[in-house]
């Protein structure tokens, strides 16, 4: 079974946000951690680690808009 935060980071790759093996990593780390009730937290802490430039900002805010507006991931697990 796929985790969501590893679909997440093919959505963004596919919107051309580029996702190291490295922020991969960190990107589960901060799941671990915030988890997914809420999503203001998860949406800022993400940002932090996998959008570097204001391109990818823009992109990674309409990614995770659009990823996480599916309700199963209020309850989700890591």
């Amino acid at each position: 079974m796929v985790r969501p935060i590893e679909e997440f980071i093919r959505a963004l790759r596919a919107s051309e946000v580029r996702v190291s093996v490295a922020e991969a990593m960190e990107a589960h780390k901060v799941v671990t951690i915030v988890g997914f009730t809420d999503r203001t937290l998860l949406k800022d802490s993400l940002a932090l680690t996998l959008a570097k430039t204001v391109d990818e900002k823009r992109q990674f805010s309409d990614s995770f808009d659009l990823f996480f507006s599916r309700g199963q991931f209020t309850s989700a697990k890591t």
